[in-house]
């Protein structure tokens, strides 16, 4: 029944609103099998959702535009659309913008960026995740998210702790996940960026996941076998939770 009342209530939302939840919708749809006349309309909605105009933004143009939470968010829901419907052309331009997003000069690269604050001056191009090596005055950045880490304002050391960063990779993992379920190597694109985004925000920023940013560490223990604080139980993300039961460790 939610997947049906869910439907209508977009009119009027903002592009981020609409893609910080829709991811969970779809995924819901797989997991309980909606067939029948239900999903054919089910279906049809999603499509409709895909190419509609939210003030000024569809989640395509979001994805492609912000290279923040807004466009991370965007790509989420965007990729788990196109993966529910097969669309194999849509799948393929989704994780093009996403292996930029990491920095991988093969992907896009048309990002527009806000305050410059976090990105470093002697590194060419426009990056989601800082590139591997990249400093301001002689502090490490590789692996800030700096449209992200500028809403703590201007470049200072020691760092903020920018929660909108965790925010970003909420939907930046939940790509990767499902990029990694198609066969694609998402986690090594940017010279593993994930990994270097999480390790730069706890070991220089100091700051672990909270609240619920918790389920993150969980996927990354994984993906990288490496040992972060990953909090038992979880708290349920904008869009995906329950990853200490799904992303537990494996057992040797």
């Amino acid at each position: 029944r939610a997947l049906e009342d869910v439907q209508g209530t977009e009119v009027g939302a903002s592009a981020l609103a609409v893609s910080r939840e829709l991811m969970a919708y779809v995924i819901a749809a797989e997991l309980v099998g909606l067939d029948g006349p239900q999903r054919e309309k089910f279906e049809i909605w999603l499509k409709a959702v895909s190419a509609r105009d939210f003030q000024g933004r569809t989640l395509r143009s979001t994805h492609e535009d912000r290279p923040n939470n807004w466009g991370t968010h965007a790509g989420a829901s965007r990729l788990a659309i196109a993966i529910y419907l097969d669309d194999r052309e849509e799948i393929e331009r989704a994780a093009w913008v996403f292996r930029g997003w990491t920095g991988d000069a093969r992907g896009w690269t048309h990002f527009k960026f806000g305050e410059r604050w976090w990105q470093p001056e002697n590194i060419s191009g426009d990056y989601g995740i800082n590139p591997a090596g990249s400093q301001i005055d002689s502090h490490p950045v590789g692996g800030v998210l700096p449209d992200d880490q500028r809403r703590g304002g201007p470049f200072r050391w020691p760092p903020p702790r920018e929660n909108y960063v965790y925010e970003a990779l909420q939907g930046a993992v939940a790509q990767a996940v499902m990029l990694e379920r198609l066969g694609m190597p998402a986690w090594e694109w940017g010279d593993r960026a994930l990994l270097r985004a999480f390790e730069w925000l706890h070991k220089y920023a100091e700051y672990p996941a909270e609240g619920d940013d918790t389920w993150l560490p969980h996927v990354i223990n994984r993906a990288y076998a490496v040992r972060f604080p990953a909090p038992v139980p979880t708290r349920p993300g904008k869009a995906i939770g329950f990853a200490d039961w799904t992303h537990a460790p494996l057992v040797p």
